[in-house]
């Protein structure tokens, strides 16, 4: 059998739901979002500009405070003084003195010829080429089969 004196019970009450947040669904994002978007951007620019900066700042404070072309005729007139050692430092063949002195005689020419090449690498000077029988360029003795020539480079008034 079936019941009869059953009643409806109350239902609680509604609770009224929180707002929801904009959805995105067709309309893309909200404003609030792609103003954050462009203010990260414009943030990693403005950062991008300030490290370029530095960077070309500390690179400029590098070329003023060095003369490349003194640099230059550093470096050639070591390689020269290198070819030169490499004549007397072979073992096989075994250079002779008349080697030994042509390399010499070669590398004296060669050295000077920096003079012309770099002379005028430096604004309160000149820069002079130097093939004399030591290393700090302060004998000027001759070179001769005894020993290699050394170039090096000087600044003179």
């Amino acid at each position: 059998m079936a019941r009869t004196d059953t009643t409806p019970r109350p239902q609680p009450a509604a609770e009224p739901s929180p707002p929801q947040p904009a959805r995105r669904g067709d309309r893309g994002l909200t404003t609030l979002e792609w103003l954050l978007i462009v203010a990260a951007v414009a943030g990693l620019a403005a950062l991008a500009v300030v490290l370029v900066q530095n960077v070309v700042d500390e690179t400029a404070e590098q070329i003023t405070g060095s003369n490349a072309r003194v640099t230059a005729a550093r470096v050639a007139a070591q390689e020269i003084t290198d070819e030169t050692k490499a004549v007397f430092d072979r073992t096989t063949p075994r250079p002779t003195p008349t080697d030994k002195t042509t390399a010499n005689t070669d590398g004296k020419a060669k050295c000077e010829r920096l003079t012309i090449t770099y002379g005028d690498a430096l604004e309160d000077g000149k820069v002079e080429a130097f093939w004399g029988n030591d290393a700090d360029g302060t004998s000027d003795g001759p070179v001769d089969s005894t020993a290699a020539g050394f170039c090096v480079i000087r600044k003179t008034s």
